[in-house]
């Protein structure tokens, strides 16, 4: 759920956070780990909010060798 923009205390029933994480093998730029998020997104039937950019972060677990892309949308519940 997302805080409401006015009242930090309420909350807003019409979307929520999805965070999807894709592997960073070889090729997968930021680009294409939002492109491969947003098609895991629509395999499940959910659809990203319009006009809303996802926020990606590269995530290195214990070293470069071991990282992933980490990409959340705000979807339509």
């Amino acid at each position: 759920m997302v805080a409401h923009s006015f009242d930090p205390l309420m909350t807003d029933m019409t979307g929520m956070l999805e965070t999807v994480c894709v592997t960073n093998a070889p090729g997968i730029t930021e680009g294409a780990a939002v492109s491969i998020a947003r098609s895991r997104l629509q395999i499940r039937g959910l659809a990203p909010a319009e006009g809303i950019r996802p926020r990606v972060e590269r995530v290195a677990l214990t070293n470069e060798a071991v990282a992933f892309w980490q990409v959340s949308f705000l979807v339509a519940r």
